[in-house]
């Protein structure tokens, strides 16, 4: 909405892969002086691990624009203020780039599906749902929806998929059999070129740190490489 907030942030657009825009707002200045909202977010190798524990039926629910559906304090609507050409506006509901709005949306969906604990597990705006067999499956995503109708959240359709035995999530693929490597996500390592540069080097040590527990002896083969980057710091 049009805001006369003595707050100002800075907007710009930002190219995204599908070679659309997305309007983002520098909130550096704003968040250096924000109470931290402290809730942790779920460990993902937790997470992984958890739905790893031969589980048969899977479901995925996104909410859509899930930021969005979330209303922000009448009173601290203004601190959210951002400069366009068409002139200053604020924000009505959680807005990216804010430091509280991941940890804010995290306890909002933990609340509400805190019943729902046992078989639902809730990243941000992601939840996934698992279950041993189809009957309890269906009683299991009757709840978590019948929650999220309740509180009047809407679901993005194109990223849902229900009673599936494999998902991809978190970079991971799981099923009964357990948990392996996401194959598109280990194609994109091997075509990583051979690092030449310390940018290079640390870049080619964040993507294979994330599978290094199904990398025998992943100190040893990393040890080089880090030797190099330390050298650095």
């Amino acid at each position: 909405r049009p805001s006369y907030s003595p707050y100002a942030a800075p907007a710009l657009l930002v190219a995204k892969h599908d070679c659309t825009w997305r309007m983002v707002v520098d909130y550096k200045k704003l968040n250096n002086i924000t109470i931290k909202d402290n809730h942790p977010l779920p460990n993902m190798e937790q997470t992984i691990q958890v739905l790893g524990n031969g589980y048969q039926f899977f479901s995925k629910f996104d909410i859509k624009s899930g930021f969005w559906q979330i209303p922000i304090e009448e009173e601290d609507r203004h601190k959210t203020a951002f400069i366009t050409p068409e002139g200053l506006y604020e924000w009505n509901v959680l807005a990216q780039g804010l430091n509280n709005s991941p940890p804010s949306f995290q306890r909002v969906m933990a609340d509400i599906l805190s019943p729902c604990r046992q078989f639902a597990l809730v990243y941000i705006d992601d939840i996934v749902v698992y279950s041993r067999s189809f009957e309890e499956h269906l009683k299991h995503i009757h709840q978590v929806l019948s929650i999220l109708s309740q509180h009047n959240f809407q679901l993005n359709p194109s990223k849902c998929s229900i009673f599936r035995q494999q998902i991809d999530y978190l970079s991971h693929t799981i099923s009964q059999q357990g948990v392996k490597p996401n194959n598109e996500k280990i194609q994109a390592i091997i075509k990583l070129r051979e690092p030449s540069t310390l940018v290079e080097a640390n870049k080619f040590l964040g993507a294979i740190s994330w599978y290094r527990k199904f990398i025998p002896r992943f100190a040893s083969v990393a040890a080089p490489i880090h030797k190099i980057t330390n050298l650095t710091k």
